[in-house]
């Protein structure tokens, strides 16, 4: 890392020479160069990494993510039980498992179709954004069979903290 900044300093110190020494060439030259090592320097120091989807508002599967899959994919004629489109089935939380690698949006069947800009999923009606990205959490933190209720009611044996489990 500290060659790069050194090349960087070499070069800004070379370009003010051109500056420096008033030619047409070297001074357009110059500048050149000294504007594309500054939005180098702009580009590289700015991140952002996000908040990771475990310090995120639990996603409930029952009451925010299966209706997205019964009401827009497990329809008649696409993924429900009588017609299993690719041999998929997004009617309850086992069969959309099937497509679902928990932890992991980008490796996901059921996620990779619906964000896909090839095959839009649902066909005619692809999912709106606030739904796709909903989905993605809930992958993201695990893909858990969780159902909704009351700050500090029990359930399944954990306690349920801001209203989820």
């Amino acid at each position: 890392m500290g060659s790069i900044f050194f090349r960087y300093q070499l070069l800004i110190t070379t370009s003010i020479n051109q500056i420096m020494k008033g030619t047409r060439i070297g001074f357009f030259t110059a500048w050149l160069i000294l504007g594309l090592a500054a939005s180098f320097l702009l580009i590289n120091s700015c991140q952002h990494n996000g908040i990771p989807a475990d310090q995120m508002e639990p996603i409930c599967f029952t009451e925010q993510v299966l209706p997205i899959f019964q009401n827009s994919c497990g329809t008649s004629g696409c993924h429900d039980a009588k017609t299993a489109e690719s041999g998929y089935v997004f009617t309850d939380y086992a069969r959309i498992m099937k497509a679902i690698t928990p932890g992991n949006a980008s490796k996901s069947k059921a996620y990779k179709a619906m964000i896909s800009t090839f095959v839009v999923m649902p066909p005619n009606n692809p999912l709106p954004q606030d739904k796709r990205t909903l989905v993605r959490l809930w992958i993201e933190q695990g893909a858990k069979q969780t159902t909704c209720g009351k700050a500090g009611v029990v359930n399944g044996g954990t306690r349920i903290q801001q209203g989820y489990n």
